[in-house]
Formats: C-alpha cells, structure tokens, sequence
C-alpha cells in the first residue's frame, strides 16, 4: 500500500469531519473503525487525536471552529452560517475563538463574517474579546494537546496562531 501524503491525510480528515462529525452523525459507531484507521496514520508523523473526537469537547469544538471559518458556513454543528459558527464558537469553545480568527483570515471570509452581522453585535462582541485577550484572559487559550494536531491538520492556521502566542507572550491552555 502507497504511504499517503501529509496533504493526502490532511483531506481524508476533512473528509471524515465533513461527513461523520455531523450532528446526526458525529459518535457513531460504524464510522469508529475509519477514524481509529485515520488516527494510526497521525500517530505515525506524531499527531496526537482523540480515540472518540465526539467525546472530546475541545478537540471536536477546534475542528468545527476551523473548518467553518475556512468553508465559510456550519461544519459540525447546528448552524448554517459563518456569524452563527462565530457566536457559538465564542460562547461554548472561546479556547478556539483564536484559531477560528485565523481560519477566517487564511480563508478570506472577514467580509463574510461582517456583512452576515447585521445587528453589530459580532462587532461589539469581538471588541470586548479583543480587550479581554490583551489582558491575558485564560480563556482564550488554546489547548496545548490539540495544537500539534491543528499545526498538521491546518498548517497556516496553526503557523498564524503559534506566531501570534510567541509574539504576545501568551501560553497555551
């Protein structure tokens, strides 16, 4: 058998989170076997997953952080739009708001994001957010386990974000 590529084993993931992370989905058991096949070839190039990602609140509230901000709609959870994903992601898993931003970024989807905030109150959110970060609030750190995953899974992203915490003197979670 072919030894896959990194950027191979990067969209089989992808692949998987699109189609089995659903909320009709995510947990099943027949889909175990294809994730613990995915995690062995991540192992392999020392990448660390959850064995059942649907139980892990912070690794599943990254993937679905990230992937929505870079498709620019809802992977992985209830919600169709990109600001929905953005309050969702600031209300339940702040530790990604981080890599979400950055996501946003790499994916060219900030214009996205603002002409879906038509109340301004992503806008008064991501303000208070801002200052709070500047304060170092503890809250918006990253988990420190995921992040080689993200780094992998995400390269830009994971790059935006490690220079981002190196040059602000922030540690991870």
């Amino acid at each position: 058998m072919a030894k896959c590529s990194d950027q191979q084993l990067r969209d089989e993931v992808i692949a998987y989170w699109t189609i089995n992370m659903t909320r009709q989905m995510e947990g099943r058991p027949e889909h175990q076997d294809r994730w613990l096949a995915i995690k062995e070839k991540l192992a392999k190039r020392n990448v660390a997953v959850p064995d059942r990602p649907a139980w892990e609140n912070s690794f599943r509230g990254m993937m679905n952080a990230v992937l929505s901000a870079l498709k620019g709609y809802g992977v992985g959870c209830q919600f169709d739009t990109l600001i929905q994903c953005a309050h969702q992601t600031a209300q339940k898993h702040p530790e990604s708001l981080l890599a979400f931003g950055f996501a946003v970024e790499v994916a060219g989807h900030k214009e996205l994001l603002k002409s879906q905030d038509s109340t301004g109150k992503w806008a008064s959110r991501s303000e208070m957010m801002r200052t709070e970060l500047r304060k170092g609030d503890p809250k918006y750190a990253p988990p420190q386990e995921w992040m080689p995953a993200l780094s992998f899974l995400f390269p830009e992203v994971g790059a935006r974000l490690a220079e981002f915490l190196r040059r602000n003197g922030l540690s991870m979670g």
